[in-house]
């Protein structure tokens, strides 16, 4: 990277030395094959440059290449349709892929023609993949809102049909192929140390979160934006256990302390902690053990990175007169709770959640459930919105929004707001 003209590599080997240099080199890997797209002059090379940018792990880069793909001035408009079908194969960039296409639809439509063979490519190009039930309903969502595909809607049909199939051979065949992974791997790694048990012990089940978080957005520089946060969980111990093993991602965990909820082990503590980076596990050895049947209160305090790169809490922002406003808000599932807020982020691993939200007093919040109090005073100038408990949820179905937008609320002819 460093001096591409003296270190040249075999052109049969090129497409995969670019892709694997993007997926492990970051974001200086990524600018730096990106600015080789736009000075070559070679086709091919552009072509091979183009593919392989849609290898990057990274999500906020995946979204920067899907809003360069119908930016004329970043990505020629002949080859649009190939950027997005190549981040679309991607397994960070498939849905991502997808839900621009939809949110983009009109324009896509407008500028390429609905006759256009780009059309005809790009549907079934983002779509071969498509193999669950959540899949066929995108499929005809989209087409009850565009019902007029022109030549594209016998690429629609041919998708559909396609989706059909591979739920159908997913369903007969995923248990068996599955297991027979299991034993594959198992034998291939006997004695190795490759990780195949990704669950959380069950010694402990949460019942409860009562969480507060501060959505740091209010720095000069976005790099800066921070996540600060505590959260009391309720766990009950099911099997007697010296530790806890909880879920965390990029989080640094400040004060970890474990209570007896009826004070009959008061010299219970913390002794040491370890991080498995590997399954995203932080886990908390302890003085004594966790008696069976008996509730305790696990309290960390921790903080962490805010980016905007599409996953647990993030960052995302629009323009006001020309300056960027910035915003807070999440998407959990299928797991990055953890990256907002220590947790137990597994779907069955359900528990209630009582969210209290930091915030400037020229910002408003939203979470799942109503607010109980608005506005309370917090010291740094901070307000904090707290909001009702709710029912027993997954991780991932936790929601909050942190902006100045204004709230719109009405209710339907069922009566539900």
């Amino acid at each position: 990277m460093a001096d591409p003209e003296t270190y040249r590599i075999d052109p049969d080997l090129k497409s995969t030395v670019y892709c694997t240099g993007v997926a492990e080199g970051g974001e200086e890997a990524w600018d730096f094959l990106y600015q080789q797209y736009k000075t070559t002059n070679v086709a091919a090379e552009k072509s091979r440059v183009l593919t392989a940018l849609a290898c990057t792990k990274e999500t906020y880069l995946i979204s920067r290449y899907l809003t360069y793909s119908l930016d004329m001035s970043e990505i020629r408009s002949q080859d649009a349709s190939g950027v997005i079908i190549a981040i679309s194969r991607n397994v960070n960039g498939r849905d991502l892929a997808w839900d621009y296409v939809v949110g983009n639809w009109k324009l896509i439509s407008s500028r390429y023609g609905k006759s256009s063979f780009a059309i005809k490519n790009l549907i079934t190009g983002i779509t071969d993949s498509f193999n669950t039930e959540i899949d066929l309903q995108k499929l005809k969502a989209f087409k009850m809102n565009n019902p007029d595909l022109g030549s594209g809607s016998r690429a629609y049909d041919q998708a559909v049909e396609n989706t059909e199939l591979n739920i159908k051979w997913m369903t007969d065949n995923y248990e068996t192929l599955e297991a027979w992974l299991d034993r594959k791997m198992s034998s291939q790694n006997k004695g190795g140390n490759h990780i195949t048990d990704v669950r959380l012990p069950r010694t402990v089940l949460p019942q409860l979160y009562t969480l507060e978080l501060l959505p740091d957005i209010y720095a000069d520089d976005p790099k800066d934006f921070k996540i600060f946060g505590k959260v009391d969980i309720v766990i009950d111990c099911l099997e007697a256990t010296d530790n806890i093993t909880i879920h965390i991602n990029k989080l640094t965990i400040i004060r970890p302390t474990v209570k007896s909820q009826s004070g009959n082990q008061s010299g219970l503590k913390v002794v040491r902690t370890t991080e498995d980076n590997d399954r995203q596990f932080y886990i908390m050895f302890l003085s004594e053990k966790l008696r069976q049947g008996q509730t305790y209160v696990l309290s960390l305090e921790f903080e962490g990175p805010l980016k905007d790169d599409l996953a647990g809490l993030y960052y995302s922002s629009y323009k006001r007169n020309g300056k960027n406003v910035y915003l807070a808000v999440t998407q959990f599932e299928a797991t990055d709770a953890r990256k907002a807020f220590p947790c137990f982020d597994e779907p069955n691993m359900k528990a209630r959640f009582k969210v209290t939200l930091l915030r400037k007093p020229s910002m408003t919040s939203i979470s799942n459930m109503p607010q109980e109090k608005t506005g309370i005073h917090r010291e740094n100038g901070f307000v904090a919105d707290e909001y009702k408990l709710s029912e027993k949820m997954s991780t991932y179905l936790l929601a909050f929004i942190v902006c100045d937008f204004k709230q719109i609320t009405g209710k339907t002819k069922n009566n539900i707001t």
